[in-house]
C-alpha cells in the first residue's frame, strides 16, 4: 500500500502566496471597475465583450453625426420654409397692386406711379429674401460658397447642385433649393432689373410708369401668377423635405438610444454586485494572508 502524499509546509506556502496574487488580482479588477464604471476596461477583461462594445461604439458615432446632420438640414429647410412663406405674402401683395391698377388709373399717372413704387419696394424686399443666409452662407446659392445669392441687379451669383446632408445609411436630403428654382430667372423670372432683360416685378413697374394698364392686367399678371406657382411648388418641397429631415432624425436618435442601452448592458458596472464582491474578496484576502503567516511561522519553528 502506497503512503499518502504529505504535503510540506513549503509548497502550502506556495500555494496560498499564489492565491493571495490572485485575489489581489482580482480585488485590483473590481476597485478599477467601481472607479470607472465599466466592467471592460481593457480587451484582455473580456475579448469578446470588448469587440461588442467596438463595434457598438463605431455604430454609435455613425448615428450620433447622422443626428447632428439631421439637425443641420433642419436649420437650412427651416429657414428656407419661412423664407419662401414671405416671399409668397410679398407676391399676394403685388397681385393685388395689379388688380388694382385699372382702379388707380382713374386717379391719374401719379397713382400709377405710386403703385410702381410699390411694386420695386416689394422687389427690393425679395431681393433680401432670395440673400438669406444659414451660418453665413446664401440658402439659395446651391452649392457656392458665397453670402450673396443675387447682386442688385438680380442676376444669379450661385451654382453647382443643391447642398444636401446624409441623415442615414444611404439617405441623403437636400437642404436648399436654387435662386432660379424659386425666383426664376431673366424675363420669367421675379427679380431681374437689367434694362432689355427685366423681370416680372420690373416689368409691371414699367409698365405701370409708362400707363400701359391692360399690359398690367393681362401678361404681366399673369406672369406674376405662373411666378407664384413656381414658388409654391418649391415651397412644397422644401416643406417635404423638411419632415423627411425630421423623421430621419427621430430614428437615428432612438438608434442612438438602443446602442446606449447595448453598450450599458455589456459595459456598465452593477454597483451592487462588484461593492459585495469586493467586500468578499477582501475578506478572503484577509484571511489568506492570516494562513500564510501561520504556515510562514510553522516552517520557521521546524528549521529551528
Amino acid at each position: 500500500m502506497s503512503e499518502p502524499l504529505s504535503i510540506t509546509p513549503l509548497a502550502m506556502s506556495q500555494q496560498l502566496v499564489a492565491n493571495l496574487l490572485s485575489q489581489q488580482s482580482s480585488i485590483s479588477n473590481l476597485e478599477e471597475q467601481l472607479s470607472t464604471g465599466s466592467t471592460v476596461n481593457q480587451p484582455s477583461d473580456n475579448p469578446a465583450a470588448a469587440t461588442a462594445i467596438l463595434r457598438l461604439q463605431a455604430s454609435s458615432t455613425r448615428f450620433e453625426q447622422y443626428v447632428q446632420n439631421a439637425g443641420d438640414a433642419l436649420g437650412w429647410l427651416g429657414t428656407a420654409n419661412s423664407t419662401t412663406n414671405q416671399v409668397l405674402t410679398q407676391l399676394d401683395k403685388v397681385q393685388q397692386l395689379a388688380i388694382s391698377a385699372t382702379t388707380a388709373q382713374t386717379n391719374g399717372q401719379s397713382a400709377l406711379d405710386a403703385l410702381a413704387q410699390q411694386v420695386l419696394a416689394v422687389r427690393s424686399n425679395l431681393l433680401e429674401l432670395a440673400n438669406t443666409t444659414y451660418a453665413n452662407q446664401a440658402i439659395f446659392a446651391g452649392s457656392a460658397n458665397t453670402s450673396a445669392a443675387y447682386n442688385s441687379a438680380g442676376t444669379y451669383l450661385g451654382g453647382g447642385p443643391e447642398p444636401t446632408r446624409t441623415v442615414a445609411p444611404g439617405v441623403s436630403v437636400t437642404i436648399a433649393a436654387s435662386g432660379p428654382s424659386v425666383f426664376g430667372s431673366g424675363t420669367t423670372g421675379l427679380l431681374s432689373n437689367v434694362p432689355g432683360n427685366l423681370g416680372v416685378l420690373a416689368q409691371i413697374a414699367a409698365d405701370l410708369q409708362s400707363g400701359n394698364v391692360s399690359a398690367v392686367e393681362g401678361t404681366d399678371l399673369q406672369n406674376l401668377q405662373n411666378a407664384v406657382s413656381v414658388v409654391q411648388n418649391q415651397a412644397g418641397i422644401l416643406g417635404a423635405a423638411y419632415q423627411q429631415a425630421q423623421t430621419f432624425q427621430n430614428e437615428a436618435t432612438s438608434n442612438l438610444a438602443s446602442l446606449a442601452g447595448q453598450l450599458a448592458t455589456i459595459q456598465d458596472t452593477n454597483m451592487t454586485k462588484v461593492i459585495t464582491d469586493l467586500k468578499l474578496q477582501q475578506s478572503s484576502y484577509q484571511a489568506g494572508l492570516w494562513a500564510t503567516s501561520q504556515i510562514a511561522q510553522l516552517s520557521l519553528a521546524q528549521y529551528l
